[in-house]
């Protein structure tokens, strides 16, 4: 049974009893380039990352290779590259270090500086209120702790995949964890790091591109909101809102594929 469709989309099937739409009439696109230009993305990260990049661009290319070469092992997953994805690189992150502080003070503002590097009349801009410091975990069932220990280690070099569209944030988990041990769903670290290596991805100047939730993180004590990338205009905007476990034709989810260590 495939997991995903010949767009890339997954597929519920059986997997979850939370709210998703079953069909989808794919009003909100993300523009793409098949395969992905791992040079620019590669000196997009090299250029504005505020830690150091250790991994060469060689063994940058072969580990995406060998994500790529994973998925298309595997008859019911490989559908997934049919639809977008975006590779990218976590530099080495301390253990100690506290998520909502790397994300302000490192990753999105390296961020900030790839996407002015690309589009200096346009803007990147924190619209989070409160503080992220101190207030961001793991979410629980997204298996994103396995990628926060990998980064505490070494480097991780990825890939995401915006595949789960229309899901609620409840029923990303349950797919997910019906998927191998490296997928798991995008939080701020990997979703941030795509877009550093990809600063247009939600640039699409013919149709409207989603909203993109980094699900794999929560506030911790505020279950019911959810962070997220958001294409206004041209601007690009990171945020929090309330999803309610709900589902809805603009909000996208993500799968973030590892290179197994």
């Amino acid at each position: 049974m495939p997991y995903f469709n010949t767009y890339g989309r997954a597929i519920p099937n059986n997997l979850t009893k939370n709210p998703v739409n079953i069909d989808s009439r794919r009003y909100f696109k993300i523009k793409y380039e098949t395969p992905p230009c791992l040079e620019s993305i590669f000196r997009n990260i090299s250029s504005h990352s505020l830690l150091a990049i250790n991994t060469s661009f060689d063994s940058f290319k072969l580990q995406i290779e060998s994500i790529i070469q994973s998925i298309q092992s595997n008859s019911e997953i490989s559908p997934l590259l049919n639809g977008p994805y975006f590779p990218f690189i976590i530099p080495t992150i301390s253990e100690k270090s506290d998520i909502g502080t790397v994300l302000n003070d490192l990753l999105l503002p390296a961020l900030n500086s790839s996407f002015k590097a690309s589009f200096p009349k346009y803007d990147f801009v924190n619209r989070c209120r409160d503080p992220l410091a101190g207030n961001l975990l793991a979410a629980s069932d997204s298996k994103h702790e396995c990628l926060l220990a990998r980064v505490n280690n070494e480097e991780v070099v990825g890939c995401l995949f915006p595949a789960l569209s229309e899901f609620s944030i409840n029923a990303a988990f349950d797919f997910v964890n019906s998927l191998p041990q490296n997928f798991s769903l995008s939080g701020g670290y990997d979703l941030t790091s795509a877009f550093i290596g990809s600063p247009a991805l939600l640039i699409n100047k013919e149709e409207y591109p989603p909203l993109l939730w980094a699900a794999g993180i929560e506030h911790k004590s505020n279950k019911d909101h959810a962070y997220h990338f958001e294409a206004y205009g041209y601007n690009l905007n990171f945020n929090i809102r309330p999803h309610f476990n709900r589902c809805s034709e603009y909000w996208t989810n993500s799968i973030t594929v590892l290179n197994e260590s």
